[in-house]
């Protein structure tokens, strides 16, 4: 039987950091190939030896009732086992983030894990997730570079924002220092508690829009458009400063 030379091991055991296996039957080497997941580590360790960087790419359009909420997320997985997350959300308002931590692979998933930011964050840009925040991404969809989805968020998109699964994507992570938890109702949930004769709506670039209570209840008919429009633009503000 030939034997591989230290060189040629080493150019292959650095795809994975499994323990070398021996020779087996081919049903068992089939099962432990496909219990261990060796062929998404495999892929995902070979792009990252011959690129450094992987770039991966998500965003999640829902419809909230008239109006649309857009998440984004963009990832840089880096080969010393690093990575970086920025995300950002629009839609009744608006809200964004910024993380730094370690990955590894566990199954067919990509685990991340937040750690503390490598120097004090400054005020003047996107807010540092707190470590200790965990969540998983599947390896294939890192490999494809770029995914959407369209009303059901992706499972590990709350965990990775830092809310509860059972929770509306209109919250703000509570474990932020600077940050109040403020819980925005559910547009369904506002239009299911209302009779739907008391909605108001406006028209801005050619869609409708529900006005919201506050603005209905404060402001004059005629500057609707004018305060929805900076609102949907800018969101309320409440979700960044207390």
């Amino acid at each position: 039987m030939a034997l591989l030379d230290d060189t040629a091991l080493a150019r292959v055991l650095q795809f994975t950091r499994d323990p070398v296996g021996r020779l087996c039957c081919k049903a068992w080497a089939s099962y432990l190939y496909e219990s261990l997941h060796l062929q998404a580590k495999i892929a995902l360790r070979k792009a990252l030896h011959e690129q450094q960087q992987l770039f991966y790419m998500h965003s999640t359009v829902r419809d909230l009732g008239g109006m649309e909420e857009c998440v984004s997320f963009s990832f840089t997985f880096a080969a010393d086992c690093t990575y970086s997350l920025q995300w950002f959300r629009e839609g009744l308002t608006s809200d964004n983030e910024q993380q730094y931590g370690a990955w590894c692979i566990a199954g067919d998933k990509v685990r991340c894990e937040t750690r503390s930011a490598s120097e004090e964050p400054d005020e003047r840009y996107l807010r540092v997730a707190p470590a200790g925040r965990v969540f998983e991404l599947p390896v294939h969809a890192v490999l494809a570079g770029s995914t959407t989805a369209d009303q059901t968020p992706e499972d590990w998109e709350l965990p990775a924002r830092g809310l509860p699964p059972d929770r509306s994507t209109n919250a703000t992570p509570a474990s932020h220092g600077t940050s109040a938890s403020i819980m925005v109702p559910h547009v369904h949930d506002q239009l299911a508690a209302e009779p739907v004769e008391l909605a108001r709506f406006v028209e801005i670039d050619g869609e409708a829009h529900e006005v919201s209570r506050d603005i209905v209840a404060n402001w004059p008919e005629a500057d609707w458009p004018r305060i929805m429009r900076c609102r949907l633009r800018f969101g309320t503000g409440a979700e960044r400063w207390p």
